[in-house]
């Protein structure tokens, strides 16, 4: 498939300033940038992205999603469309930023890396041994600990792979944990990898290679985890229904008691950025916790999306004074 040159200026973005019930929102920023409100600026990506997931190093943002469909951007205005993209006409669900090199997962076992993502791409997808990786999606990748980690899923087989590289892309190696379902979602959190399966269970890892689970960390967690992420001395995991338990060490969980679950919709995004936890409906609930109790209700609506929904949330700490960037997918 052809690639051509795109570029969206800052008229073209959208954004949402978001404020708490308590305090009014503030000024608006400039145009493709968020207002600095009482609670966090929000950036939100045009649906035309097909986005499904951002990563971003310290200089550079870059989005992945549908039919090989990935967009850079130095500044979060401008973005292109590259000329040189990877070729392999699938879905990419995940990527992310690590060791000066972009990596993102998709379809059919297929992994591409960059370290000039505006200009070139690289299709580095395995074959492990055992289990072909084209049989598996891809669905999410981590990095940490100076480790890669790919995880994915085989529907039909309800057999979970984990993928591993500690050479920034180039080579991998299957270390799916023994009779491993189906996985969802991989985190690096606080110093560990923690890879949460489709039935609402973890496994986790320090260096991708040796893994301890399945864990259970709620018995309402209970269908595709959207991931942990880790601050202000604790650990948090959410699921796609809303519902999430908090740990102070990683292993011992506790039900978080919340409206999130309660909403009768799904959740597609969830991150820690600017001193909070923040989970993302697919039509544009966004709830804040404001500590480890409760999640702040009602919390930010952003606008209803006309396409296929909002598909992830990212903070991101040099976009603005920090900003959580969403993309988001149009209809296919």
């Amino acid at each position: 498939m052809k690639k051509w040159l795109f570029l969206l200026t800052a008229a073209a973005l959208s954004f949402a300033a978001c404020s708490l019930p308590t305090g009014p929102a503030g000024p608006a920023g400039p145009a493709g940038q968020a207002g600095e409100s009482a609670t966090a600026p929000v950036v939100i990506l045009p649906e035309t992205f097909r986005a499904y997931d951002l990563a971003f190093s310290n200089t550079t943002l870059v989005t992945v999603g549908y039919y090989d469909t990935i967009y850079v951007s130095t500044d979060g205005r401008e973005w292109i469309n590259p000329e040189a993209g990877p070729g392999t006409n699938v879905t990419f669900n995940g990527v992310i930023y690590g060791n000066g090199y972009f990596v993102a997962v998709g379809d059919s076992g297929t992994i591409i890396r960059s370290n000039n993502p505006s200009t070139s791409w690289e299709d580095v997808s395995p074959l492990t041994e055992g289990v072909h990786t084209y049989n598996h999606t891809l669905v999410d990748i981590a990095y940490g600990n100076g480790v890669f980690i790919a995880v994915g899923l085989w529907g039909q087989a309800s057999i979970g792979l984990v993928l591993s590289s500690s050479d920034s892309g180039a080579a991998w190696t299957d270390t799916t944990p023994v009779e491993a379902p189906n996985f969802s979602s991989i985190s690096f959190a606080n110093g560990r990898f923690f890879a949460g399966t489709i039935n609402g269970t973890l496994y986790t890892s320090t260096d991708g290679s040796t893994w301890t689970g399945p864990i259970t960390a709620s018995n309402s967690l209970s269908n595709n985890m959207l991931g942990v992420a880790y601050g202000n001395g604790l650990y948090m995991v959410a699921d796609q229904y809303g519902n999430v338990a908090t740990s102070k060490d990683g292993s011992d969980w506790e039900d978080l008691y919340g409206v999130a679950n309660q909403l009768n919709t799904t959740f597609r995004g969830f991150c820690f950025g600017k001193d909070r936890f923040a989970i993302l409906s697919y039509y544009g609930t966004l709830l804040w916790p404001y500590n480890d109790i409760a999640w702040l209700f009602p919390g930010a609506v952003l606008p209803t999306p006309s396409g296929d929904g909002y598909t992830s949330i990212t903070w991101v700490p040099w976009l603005g004074n920090g900003a959580f960037v969403v993309t988001q997918m149009a209809a296919l």
